[in-house]
C-alpha cells in the first residue's frame, strides 16, 4: 500500500520557517543564537565551529576567519580516515553573519580582534538544543542532524544546485543524499531532481526514510 507525503515526511525531519522563527524567538543566548543560525543556514557541525579534541584536530572558528567585507568563511574540516584536513570558503547568509556579529558585540569584540569565536562544548550545544526543544514544542527532534537537513532543504529552495550545495558542506554524507532525493518529492518543482525522485526513490522509499529518522551526524 503506498504511503501518503504527510507520512513519509514525518521521518523526514525538517524545520519549516515558521518552526525556526519560533526557536529564534526562544533563543535569547546570543551565542546560542549565533550556533544555532550557522547550522540552520550553512549546515556547520559542532566540530567546524567549536573544535575538537587532539592536537592534530580542528581548531574551531576563529574571528579572523570571517572575511567582514565580503561576508565569507573559512571553514575547516578533518578526514578522520585519511587523516587531513581540508578547508573551504563558505558563503554565509545575512541571518548567520549578522548572528555571528551580534555575538561578537555582545562580548565587545569585533572583526579586528583575534581569538576563538566560541566559547563552548559539543555537549553544551546539544543540551541548549534539548532546552529549546522543550520550550518550543515543537514535534521534531531539535538534534544537529535536523538543522543540517534544514540548511540542505533551504540551500535547494534557494535555487542552488547540488554541486554546489556540496562544496559549501565540504561533502555530503550518505544520509544525505536521501535528503536530495526527497526533497525531489515534496518539491516537485525542481525539475533536476525529478528524474532521480521517478527512477529510483519510489521503490526505495521506505528504507530511505527510516534512515533519515534514525541517523545522527
Amino acid at each position: 500500500m503506498s504511503r501518503s507525503k504527510s507520512e513519509i515526511a514525518h521521518k523526514f525531519h525538517v524545520l519549516s520557517p515558521v518552526e525556526v522563527d519560533k526557536c529564534l524567538m526562544n533563543l535569547t543566548d546570543t551565542q546560542h543564537r549565533a550556533i544555532f543560525l550557522l547550522m540552520t543556514d550553512l549546515g556547520m557541525t559542532t566540530v567546524e565551529m567549536l573544535g575538537e579534541d587532539g592536537d592534530e584536530g580542528v581548531k574551531g572558528l576563529y574571528i579572523q576567519d570571517i572575511n567582514s567585507i565580503t561576508h565569507t568563511m573559512t571553514v575547516r574540516y578533518r578526514f578522520k580516515k585519511e587523516d587531513r584536513i581540508m578547508t573551504r570558503l563558505v558563503p554565509m547568509t545575512p541571518t548567520s553573519f549578522n548572528g555571528v556579529t551580534d555575538f561578537l558585540a555582545s562580548k565587545k569584540l569585533d572583526y579586528d580582534d583575534k581569538g576563538k569565536i566560541f566559547s563552548i562544548t559539543d555537549r553544551m550545544v546539544r543540551h541548549f538544543l534539548s532546552g529549546l526543544e522543550n520550550d518550543t514544542k515543537i514535534d521534531k527532534p531539535l538534534d544537529t542532524a535536523t538543522l543540517r537537513r534544514t540548511a540542505i532543504v533551504n540551500m535547494l529552495l534557494g535555487g542552488l544546485k547540488r554541486q554546489e550545495i556540496e562544496k559549501r558542506l565540504g561533502f555530503l554524507r550518505p544520509q544525505e543524499e536521501q535528503v536530495i532525493i526527497l526533497s525531489a518529492y515534496f518539491m516537485p518543482s525542481m525539475i533536476d531532481f525529478e528524474r532521480v525522485a521517478q527512477n529510483f526513490m519510489y521503490q526505495n522509499i521506505g528504507a530511505m526514510a527510516n534512515a533519515s529518522s534514525g541517523n545522527k551526524y
